[in-house]
């Protein structure tokens, strides 16, 4: 997303289980690429600048987060 820069590092326990998409938007602003599938949403962030090496959280129906995972 132009005007989006990479995080730059790992944001370890910054994301809790349960957090909404507007607390993980407000901590991590908007994501580089997201999806949307069956109710739930997956948000990739990159943490370089050539998207290497990503930062996902998972959403729930519900709107929060399930999971996180990354590189």
């Amino acid at each position: 997303v132009y005007g989006n820069y990479p995080l730059d590092r790992y944001p370890n326990g910054v994301v809790k289980e349960g957090m909404t998409l507007a607390e993980v938007r407000v901590l991590l602003g908007n994501p580089h690429e997201s999806y949307a599938r069956d109710g739930r949403e997956s948000w990739y962030y990159w943490l370089d600048p050539f998207g290497i090496s990503w930062f996902g959280v998972f959403f729930g129906p519900d709107g929060r987060v399930t999971a996180t995972a990354g590189n």
